[in-house]
């Protein structure tokens, strides 16, 4: 996950940098801005973390750094940030649901390769090509249009149909932030259940 470390290194790095500014410095005006800088960098960094766990638990793989920050950017906008379930209750981030396909790049690959190797060979026959590096280049070529024109536009757009962001507890999709009108009114109420909880287990 090229894109998402380099991120969090460079976040991190930034952190660092307030975090000594905070306890070195005796100007007021400098340590206020640090602390708003490293709220800031709190906000910024745990979602990248939180999709990079994500990731990782789910074994999805990359391509590339741009495929990898294409499916971050599909996965802030779908919802991905800190929420709460309007069916179980759940506070925190949520989880990314991806298809199956999703996780089957290799065989993609396979499929490309194998029905290029496969029209390669019928058009090297009918045009009674004989030279290895003509169907050499036959083969890239076809390779490329399978995967680019027909293939991978296809399957990009069923990642992006199918991925959900559910509730880590019930996997329901039913998960909203929690900086909306409805998401604080729930987190309030949820806090309250908790505190009611423990008062009637205290007692």
């Amino acid at each position: 996950m090229e894109f998402i470390e380099k991120e969090i290194e460079k976040l991190k790095a930034i952190k660092e940098c307030q975090e000594r500014i905070l306890r070195e410095s005796n100007d007021p005006f400098e340590k206020e801005s640090a602390q708003k800088a490293l709220l800031a960098l709190h906000e910024e960094l745990t979602p990248l973390q939180e999709f990079k766990k994500n990731v990782e638990e789910k074994g999805i793989r990359f391509r590339n750094e741009e495929e990898e920050r294409e499916f971050f950017n599909l996965v802030t906008e779908k919802g991905f940030t800190e929420s709460v379930c309007t069916n179980c209750g759940y506070i925190g981030w949520p989880e990314i649901k991806v298809p199956k396909s999703y996780l089957l790049n290799e065989l993609t690959e396979f499929i490309v390769g194998f029905v290029s190797l496969l029209i390669t060979a019928i058009i090297m026959v009918l045009e009674d090509i004989e030279n290895f590096w003509a169907g050499f280049l036959i083969f890239i070529l076809v390779g490329f249009g399978i995967e680019f024109l027909f293939l991978r536009p296809i399957l990009n757009a069923w990642w992006k149909e199918k991925t959900q962001i559910i509730c880590p507890a019930c996997k329901y999709q039913t998960m909203i932030p929690t900086d909306t009108p409805r998401g604080k009114e729930l987190v309030e109420k949820q806090l309250l259940k908790t505190e009611k909880g423990k008062n009637s287990l205290d007692n």
